[in-house]
């Protein structure tokens, strides 16, 4: 940690007014968006500055009110934004952004885990979740929790000030970012929140012709082989060819 960072606890939500753009991370005692407990918040508006706010402490209204009209960053959007919503902190319709899509975008070779990218691309040595003494006992939000929290949000801001310009000066890249990537997270949250309708009685339908189809293209392959063997095998099916 640089010896210029700031960490600490959030004393009241208006601390968080005077930055028009907020860097935001969870922390939860499950990676199942749809069933984990929240254990904390963090917040960050500006480079080696973050703030901490226990469950404890969490009050959905009035955070809500203090994120209204902010551009908000996640790593992971998804993620974060389905815990929020469950623990009361609806944020559909807020201005999102979220750096693990845009990592992917500029560079879909690169690792997406926001630990490895403040390793490649920020220089620092993240200390990483496995390493925290209490690993997923942490429904007790201890100090080692809180500066690992923040150090999330540090990151996910710095990120942020990286990607967002290098997406704009590739007009094709920010359009694909801006009307594609980011709206079709937003669906697909929904959608796994939500559930989606299946008619079952239709599906049957469809797997029953895709299964004599599949019959009918064996039966015709190990005609033309001289005799069965298993198609699903490579070995088996190199053999045939080779």
């Amino acid at each position: 940690m640089a010896d210029d960072t700031r960490y600490c606890e959030l004393g009241d939500p208006s601390e968080l007014d005077g930055y028009a753009t907020l860097a935001v991370d969870t922390e939860t005692d499950s990676t199942n968006a749809h069933t984990a407990r929240l254990v904390g918040v963090s917040f960050c508006g500006e480079r080696g500055r973050a703030f901490w706010l226990p469950a404890d402490r969490f009050d959905a209204v009035a955070i809500g009110r203090a994120l209204r009209g902010k551009r908000l960053v996640f790593h992971h959007a998804k993620y974060d934004v389905t815990v929020l919503e469950r623990h009361g902190l609806p944020l559909a319709g807020e201005d999102v952004f979220d750096t693990m899509l845009a990592a992917h975008l500029l560079d879909e070779n690169r690792p997406k885990g926001l630990k490895r990218l403040a390793r490649d691309l920020l220089g620092e040595d993240p200390v990483e979740y496995a390493d925290l003494s209490d690993q997923l006992s942490l429904f007790e939000a201890t100090p080692e929790l809180a500066e690992y929290a923040c150090a999330d949000a540090d990151y996910t801001f710095r990120l942020y000030e990286m990607f967002r310009p290098e997406l704009d000066a590739t007009p094709t890249l920010a359009r694909l970012y801006d009307e594609y990537e980011l709206p079709t997270m937003w669906v697909v949250q929904r959608m796994e929140r939500a559930g989606i309708r299946v008619d079952t009685d239709h599906l049957s339908v469809v797997g029953d012709r895709y299964r004599a189809r599949l019959a009918e293209l064996a039966e015709s392959i190990h005609g033309h082989a001289g005799g069965p063997f298993q198609i699903t095998s490579p070995v088996a099916l190199s053999g045939f060819l080779y």
